[in-house]
């Protein structure tokens, strides 16, 4: 879910498996070009939250430990082989 709020679209990412009692360790406020930053180009997070690029409410880490689990696309990759 996207929406702009603002000069920063807001981009949403929640996964759960129940709801119930369970708060978002982080809430993470960034623009389009920080997010393909950090999650396929890899740039270090810290640099972006601590000029204030990428606003944090909670456990920073999180966002960190996320950007950790994304792999780069293939930039040549066969959709179709024979």
């Amino acid at each position: 879910m996207t929406e702009n709020l603002g000069h920063k679209p807001v981009i949403s990412i929640i996964y759960s498996h129940s709801h119930a009692g369970h708060y978002a360790g982080a809430t993470v406020t960034m623009t389009r070009m920080e997010l393909l930053l950090t999650l396929l180009a890899r740039f270090p997070v810290a640099g972006f939250i601590a000029n204030g690029g990428i606003e944090v409410e909670g456990d920073a880490a999180l966002y960190e430990a996320l950007t950790g689990l994304i792999e780069a696309p293939k930039p040549n990759f066969n959709i179709v082989e024979p």
